[in-house]
């Protein structure tokens, strides 16, 4: 159970016991009594009739249906279990399944933030489940129960045991009185004791400190601390039926449960008072007294008058429904734990609570100790049915091929039964005498008459063949149960099936196989959940787990909330080898072309597939070391390589020289040239400027000569006039134009208000 946290004054309720009736357990405002408990139960008590019925029921199939009554002397009884034998094979194939892999979860943070908390919780929970949850005997007992029941129910919760342990503690080490007088007489001298002090000790006789030792002392330790899941009797179960088949929407769920006098009184609430001694800020140790709260029961006392007594039933083992213990410690009582939703406050709001009752007598009441504050039960259906709890399993849709196989089985049987087999027919004339009769009996010689044939004279009754349509119904009967289950047994022929055929066979069963484990698998997640936040609140602050690689991972408490993606790897046999082979096809055909890291990955992931997770580790961690004698090889041809190049380098340079060299003189020879054809070019230049200095010259000499010519016979003036009159004229004509648009605008705008005139007198004409 979770571990009790005190302060919620239950201490002083539980004293206040009165008239010899059981105390109030809570300070809630409104505390639910035995009676409001009791009544959930009974309104809900159709389920759990309606549930149990049907597990007899199942449970009649799987045992080959109804007993054969009122049956004649010599007929067949025969009840063939081809339920059980359907079943048989879907329990390994859905185990292997999901145990198909060393690790169960892998956890994923929903944020970046969330990554090292998920790395954390992945590594503890599955540390969990291998170890302390023990997955293997998990997964059998819940694949049975799913199969067999249709639906499997399992609770979560949290085992805390407390013993005594060994801790090694520090102790002081006292100085003898001559070795005590010597260190103080050191210490007053030294100045670090007063004479005073001195004196006072010697009066008191107190002893000086010289030292500390180690101890080993016995403590009470947290010896047993972790979640645990558990299959539960679904027979013993009532949740709310208004839930209409999702167990998250249910108020509440009550579990019948035997327990005994030992166990209550193993766990009955009691208080301590321990001393904790702290450190405080000047270095002084404090002692302080406390109160501790150990167990959850109270009114045990009382449950004597009450007493109901537990009695195993067809519900359970076959082994536990005879059974029953003596005394009075160890006899079995009747308990019912309720868990679910209640307005303590009496404010309209409800809050999750536990409760437990006895006989009639309430011994725990107190709020739901888990931190989910969720009613700590998953569920998994093997075939679901619409808006219910349970589901069915495959006995439904099977039981009437089995009826029909066990009808013609007991027919053919009855048939044979009625032939006497070897039974022998003889001649009364074969023996001569009573003599040879009797030797024939004995199996000695035997001599008959003469001239008749022992193969005529004696016949053996032998079995009459069955018609071939009796055995040829039991195959249709056999195969329409195994392609409505989805299992196919070995012993049942495919010969007449096509491969094509097969396969689609084969793939429907798998899909129905897949969606039974991702029932199965859902359940567990949503059980991860649950022990997640279990342990973000009931675990030590530092835990050392060791996961499957091998190594030791220390696991702090507070590193553990965050958002999670949660997921199972469902692995079947057949689905690893498909894979495997394609990888193996991927190796054959680029194994060549592909780095020897990427090989090593894919055979890792190979032989994870195959199940072999040491080897697959070592393939991943393997780094090829080169043979001594083939690195040294390798080493001189480098060298070798390297001398090569150097020389090959050297012989370059020494080219590269010539080739400068020879370039430097081309270079040079090429500037020479260029200086000498800069030169020509210049003195070109030069000649052209002259010779266009000269014609200007000339023709600014021509200039002056035609205007001194024009102006000495009035041709410049003349050319002057003529010029301003076209000037005169251009803005003359300028001046026209635009007073032209200007009294056209005027016009315009005059003819626009006479229109707007007429068009208003029209208007009012029409208007009267």
């Amino acid at each position: 159970m979770a571990k009790k946290k005190p302060g919620n004054n239950m201490d002083a309720l539980y004293k206040g016991k009165s008239n010899g009736a059981p105390a109030k357990l809570t300070s809630w405002k409104n505390e639910p009594t035995f009676d409001d408990l009791e009544t959930d139960r009974t309104n809900s008590a159709h389920f759990q009739t309606t549930n149990r019925e049907n597990l007899l029921r199942y449970e009649e199939i799987r045992n080959g249906g109804k007993e054969i009554e009122k049956v004649k002397p010599g007929k067949s009884t025969t009840r063939p279990k081809l339920v059980r034998k359907q079943n048989e094979y879907k329990y390994a194939a859905l185990e292997d399944a999901i145990l198909g892999t060393q690790d169960l979860f892998d956890i994923k943070g929903v944020g970046p933030e969330d990554h090292k908390s998920a790395e954390q919780n992945q590594i503890l929970l599955n540390y969990q489940f291998r170890h302390k949850i023990k997955i293997d005997k998990l997964v059998e007992e819940i694949v049975r129960t799913d199969v067999d029941e249709g639906s499997v129910i399992c609770k979560v919760g949290w085992k805390t045991e407390y013993g005594i342990g060994i801790e090694q503690q520090e102790r002081p080490v006292y100085a003898s009185a001559e070795e005590s007088y010597d260190m103080m007489v050191q210490l007053v001298q030294a100045g670090q004791m007063s004479p005073e002090e001195m004196q006072a000790m010697l009066e008191t006789g107190e002893p000086m400190q010289k030292g500390t030792e180690l101890v080993d002392v016995e403590v009470e330790k947290l010896i047993v601390n972790h979640p645990t899941i558990e299959v539960r009797n679904s027979a013993n179960i009532i949740i709310d039926t208004t839930c209409e088949g999702d167990i998250e929407k249910a108020q509440f769920l009550i579990e019948e449960y035997p327990i005994s006098f030992s166990e209550l009184k193993k766990q009955e609430y009691k208080e301590e008072e321990i001393e904790v001694k702290t450190v405080g800020p000047d270095g002084v140790e404090v002692i302080t007294k406390e109160i501790k709260a150990r167990g959850i029961y109270k009114n045990i006392e009382f449950i004597d008058k009450n007493k109901e007594e537990y009695q195993y039933s067809e519900y359970h083992g076959e082994s536990a429904r005879n059974s029953k213990l003596s005394g009075k410690s160890r006899v079995k009582l009747k308990a019912y734990d309720y868990w679910g939703f209640w307005d303590i406050n009496n404010d309209g709001n409800t809050v999750p609570i536990v409760a437990t009752w006895v006989g009639g007598v309430l011994v725990r009441l107190e709020e739901n100790p888990f931190g989910h504050k969720k009613i700590p039960y998953v569920i998994a259906k093997y075939m679901p049915v619409k808006r219910e709890v349970m589901g069915e399993p495959d006995a439904v849709l099977l039981e009437e091929n089995q009826e029909a196989v066990g009808k013609t089985t007991r027919a053919i049987q009855d048939i044979m039964a009625l032939d006497a087999v070897n039974q022998e027919f003889i001649d009364e004339t074969f023996f001569p005498s009573p003599v040879e009769r009797e030797n024939y009996r004995l199996g000695k010689t035997v001599f008959f008459r003469s001239g008749m044939n022992p193969k005529n004279a004696i016949f053996k009754n032998n079995v009459n063949p069955v018609n071939p349509i009796a055995l040829q119904w039991i195959s249709a009967q056999i195969a329409d149960a195994e392609a409505m289950s989805g299992t196919t047994l070995n012993n049942n022929s495919t010969n007449g099936i096509s491969v094509n055929a097969q396969r689609r066979i084969d793939s429907s069963n798998s899909k129905r196989d897949a969606s039974v484990l991702r029932r199965i698998t859902s359940m567990l997640v949503d059980a991860a959940r649950l022990i997640i936040a279990m342990n973000a609140e009931f675990l030590s602050e530092e835990e050392i787990v060791r996961n499957t690689n091998q190594e030791y991972v220390k696991i702090n408490r507070d590193d553990l909330t965050g958002a999670h993606d949660i997921t199972i790897d469902i692995q079947t046999p057949e689905t690893n080898n498909a894979i495997a082979q394609d990888l193996a096809m991927v190796l054959q055909t680029g194994q060549q072309t592909m780095s020897p890291k990427l090989s090593r990955k894919i055979w890792a992931r190979i032989l994870k597939l195959k199940g072999q997770y040491d080897l697959a580790r070592e393939f991943e961690s393997f780094e090829p070391q080169p043979d001594p004698k083939q690195q040294e090889l390798m080493d001189m041809q480098i060298e070798e390589q390297r001398l090569k190049i150097e020389k090959a380098k050297k012989d370059i340079e020494e080219v590269d020289s010539r080739i400068n060299e020879r370039i430097s003189r081309v270079v040079e020879n090429e500037k020479d040239v260029e200086n000498k054809q800069s030169q020509n070019l210049l003195r070109q230049q030069q000649t052209a400027e002259s010779a266009a200095r000269t014609r200007k010259l000339e023709e600014e000499a021509d200039m002056l000569a035609k205007d001194f010519v024009d102006s000495q016979t009035g041709a410049k003036r003349a050319r002057e006039l003529e010029d301003r009159a076209i000037d005169f004229d251009t803005r003359r004509k300028e001046k026209l134009d635009d007073a032209d648009i200007e009294m056209t605008k005027q016009e315009m705008m005059l003819r626009i208000k006479q229109l707007e005139a007429q068009l208003t007198g029209a208007l009012t004409k029409k208007g009267e």
